[in-house]
């Protein structure tokens, strides 16, 4: 199977048969309820806000069909929307897998599913599939729905878990990585300057979607399906593998996007997440590699670019850790930089919990590192102690 969104900081859609084309290429688009059955609206967050009524309609985006909106306001870093998966793929299943369980989908949910979007990228995808079904022996009619429901899924789902090869089964090859397909989250499109930032929880089996800055009721809701620090030609490049051409402000060039200044800044981004430092001279003097992340957080925290502080918690876990690499090498100077790695491994937390909840999977790890990280700590403070004695 085909790439799927990953998502975040972090989508990176009777029997009588015509023919392969109309297939392939419904796209239903009958009324839907404001808020789908599957759709958490209990509010059972730390918060007590409940979650805001949603609703799907035509989007305000050129060239794209259908997008989620907001009927009410919504502050930021709310809980916006928890979607429990429709169809899901373990790591190692492929099509048989995903067939037999979308056939025994009930027929409100082979409803639900039908009406996803399915790109046109994702069209000559399914009749090169459908030829290698009839190879193997599956009559055309049984093909051609097979391989629009696969085109739906690969089109609309998200990476859950991966990529950790899996043993293979003999003669045919099972997909690296664990995907699902949420049937509300399907309708949110994507953005580089996006509103929400997206998660997925483990334990509930549901994509958790926050929001980044406030959103004014009947604004259209988007999320980022890669990583948006990657410079426009990239974002376009992964845009493009999805079947679609972003024109979100960003790609567009329009208000704040017009000169480079913003590309540069996704760039100075970009490289304090992903740089190789030298860490062995972090304590020479004020290093490149430190004001590099410190500039990038600076970057991300801007009020006119809220999009980006979903780079902060990487972004201050990386500082901290950068200043303990550096600090290993100068137990002597431990008093000086103790508090300095704590601060930004709090910092992390923080904003985690800001964008994915205080008691998500990230913000649980984010803590639990901070934690390991101040026993570490603690046990250089007391080898610098004992040298100073």
């Amino acid at each position: 199977m085909s790439p799927t969104h990953t998502v975040g900081f972090g989508k990176d859609n009777g029997r009588t048969v015509p023919s392969a084309a109309n297939v392939l290429r419904t796209n239903y688009t009958s009324a839907l309820p404001e808020v789908p059955r599957k759709v958490d609206t209990s509010g059972s967050d730390v918060s007590t806000r409940p979650l805001p009524r949603l609703e799907v309609r035509q989007s305000n985006l050129p060239k794209a069909g259908l997008g989620l909106f907001t009927t009410e306001d919504i502050p930021a870093y709310t809980r916006v929307l928890e979607d429990s998966a429709l169809l899901s793929l373990a790591q190692g299943e492929d099509l048989p897998e995903l067939w037999q369980k979308y056939s025994a989908l009930p027929a409100e949910d082979k409803d639900t599913f039908g009406q996803l979007s399915l790109p046109d990228a994702y069209v000559m995808k399914g009749f090169t599939m459908v030829e290698k079904l009839t190879e193997r022996g599956y009559d055309q009619e049984e093909a051609m729905h097979m391989a629009r429901v696969s085109s739906v899924f690969q089109a609309n789902g998200f990476k859950t878990a991966g990529s950790v090869q899996q043993p293979k089964t003999e003669g045919r090859e099972g997909s690296e990585w664990a995907v699902a397909l949420f049937p509300t989250v399907a309708r949110i499109n994507h953005s580089c300057v996006p509103n929400l930032h997206a998660h997925y929880d483990p334990s509930s089996g549901a994509q958790i979607i926050y929001s980044l800055r406030d959103i004014s009721a009947g604004a259209e809701l988007t999320i980022s399906y890669f990583q948006i620090t990657m410079p426009r030609a990239a974002r376009q490049k992964r845009a493009g593998d999805w079947g679609f051409t972003c024109t979100c402000p960003a790609c567009s060039g329009i208000d704040i996007f017009k000169d480079e200044g913003y590309e540069l800044s996704l760039m100075m981004v970009q490289h304090a997440l992903g740089g190789q430092f030298d860490t062995s001279k972090i304590f020479n003097g004020p290093t490149p590699a430190i004001e590099n992340i410190n500039r990038a957080i600076q970057i991300a925290s801007r009020s006119f670019m809220p999009w980006l502080v979903a780079a902060l918690p990487a972004l201050y876990v990386k500082l901290g850790c950068l200043i303990q690499y550096g600090y290993s090498h100068r137990p002597d100077l431990f008093s000086e930089q103790y508090e300095k790695i704590l601060s930004s491994l709090r910092e992390a937390v923080v904003w985690e919990s800001r964008i994915t909840g205080p008691n998500s999977p990230p913000s649980r790890q984010r803590k639990k590192f901070m934690d390991e990280m101040a026993v570490i700590l603690k046990e250089i403070e007391s080898r610098s102690g004992e040298r100073k004695d």
